[in-house]
């Protein structure tokens, strides 16, 4: 029994060892008529997680590489355009300016992110100048995060997912992790020891495992190489 527990802590050492090796850069960046003030969209390019996304919810300027996100905290920043070191996991590391840290995604962020990605939420311009629909949406996401107290007047956005979930509430209660297929895409710099933005993502399940993997982050490098002292 013991042999067995060994193999498997080894296996996945391994994968997570490799992870660890390959940094997973993402390059973040905006293009033009896609965004409104400081938020989103954002395209966040080097990784094949793009195909989880409609061809309309692509920016058009990008080349057809990489996806469209928001940003989930309002106090956190990233340099653009840039590179940075990701995890992916079911929350906000660090959590902004109204949620606890770790900051699990709300329901109607989950849900209005994954019709965005979807080429389907309504309301939304899915044209090359939508940055006033970008900007709602933001707005939509930020105070679903608890990290704006109020919205303004008429936002689309915020009352499709109240009338989704019933309630404001509802809307911005955590959701269960992995709703929708929606993750954080929590970004890092300095070899993962400082904490930027944490954004969306769309990450078709697949058993946990990339979760699993990705979710280690430095810290879990760490812990993973403890073990294999400790078992060797």
């Amino acid at each position: 029994m013991r042999t067995m527990i060994r193999t498997t802590i080894l296996v996945i050492a391994g994968l997570v060892a490799a992870q660890c090796a390959m940094a997973l850069p993402v390059h973040i960046s905006r293009v033009g008529g896609y965004y409104y003030g400081d938020g989103g969209e954002f395209t966040a390019a080097g990784t094949a997680l793009n195909a989880n996304y409609s061809a309309s919810a692509l920016a058009a300027g990008s080349g057809g590489v990489g996806f469209q996100t928001f940003c989930l905290e309002r106090d956190e920043y990233v340099t653009l355009p840039g590179w940075y070191d990701y995890t992916i996991g079911n929350a906000a590391v660090d959590g902004g300016v109204g949620g606890p840290s770790p900051d699990p995604l709300s329901w109607g962020t989950a849900w209005l992110y994954s019709q965005f990605a979807a080429g389907s939420l309504g309301g939304y311009n899915y044209g090359a100048g939508r940055s006033t629909s970008a900007r709602y949406l933001q707005e939509a996401i930020w105070w679903l995060e608890h990290e704006l107290a109020s919205y303004t007047a008429g936002n689309v956005f915020v009352a499709a997912a109240i009338a989704q979930f019933g309630t404001a509430a509802a809307a911005r209660a955590d959701a269960t992790a992995g709703s929708y297929n929606v993750y954080a895409l929590n970004l890092t710099s300095n070899r993962g020891q400082t904490l930027n933005q944490s954004m969306l993502v769309i990450r078709v399940a697949d058993g946990g495992l990339t979760v699993l993997m990705l979710g280690v982050g430095v810290m879990g490098c760490a812990i993973i190489r403890r073990k294999l002292a400790k078992v060797s």
